[in-house]
């Protein structure tokens, strides 16, 4: 298993610690003083202990020191707020390209609520060992993963009741290619089909209206009359 998929999410956090990351990272401050920076400003948020530790490492991947792969659309959020008023959607696009884990969950969540309308939290962590295998620190980021969703109100349920999807977040132009960027990433794929991205289980939060050609990281190739194709540049 390579480092990237190897890293597992087991916090629950909230919308609001990623927010201080993001900040932190368009602070203009230089990269080595980013993370310090990061830790005195969580002292708000969470313990001292959490602060500098787990909480730390997981926000810094997604907003501070993102994977290569994943940095040039990390850097693009970073510099384009404008682009997302609704910050939900800017958090959870960086979290599942910087998480292949994350995406991994939300696909299953998404594929649950396609077919049955909710899924169990039993249910989710034993289809989330069975791609990850079994080991115990699976079973928490599971848990910890779809509580993350949850705090951004895109599941409802847990716990004794099943989880069920909330309202759909409308994203277009440059931030729906972002997204698909983001799946494209999670997914460790060069490319994906528009069919794919009108099913992918990963956005089951997000509904895409257009995708702007204006997005620097992602390119069109048309395929016949019905099939665009978008590659990563």
């Amino acid at each position: 298993m390579t480092e990237r998929k190897s890293m597992i999410f087991d916090r629950t956090l909230w919308p609001e610690v990623f927010e201080v990351a993001y900040h932190v990272a368009g602070s203009g401050h230089p990269f080595e003083e980013q993370r310090p920076l990061l830790m005195v400003a969580l002292r708000d948020h969470t313990t001292e202990q959490e602060a500098g530790n787990k909480t730390k490492k997981l926000l810094t991947r997604v907003w501070i020191n993102p994977p290569p792969e994943a940095a040039p659309m990390i850097k693009w959020a970073v510099e384009h707020p404008e682009h997302f008023p609704d910050r939900r959607v800017l958090h959870l696009g960086a979290l599942i390209a910087t998480f292949p884990f994350v995406g991994s969950v939300a696909a299953i969540l998404g594929r649950a609520f396609a077919l049955d309308g909710s899924i169990t939290g039993i249910e989710l962590r034993r289809r989330v060992v069975a791609v990850w295998g079994g080991r115990t620190m699976v079973n928490l980021g599971a848990s910890k993963s779809a509580g993350t969703l949850r705090k951004f109100d895109v599941v409802s349920g847990g716990g004794l009741n099943p989880m069920v999807p909330g309202d759909k977040l409308r994203v277009v132009g440059e931030p729906a290619a972002w997204l698909v960027h983001a799946v494209a990433l999670t997914r460790e794929q060069q490319a994906l089909g528009s069919t794919e991205i009108e099913d992918a289980p990963e956005l089951f939060w997000a509904e895409l209206g257009s995708v702007s050609s204006a997005y620097p990281f992602l390119e069109v190739h048309r395929e016949g009359s019905n099939r665009d194709v978008y590659a990563i540049r």
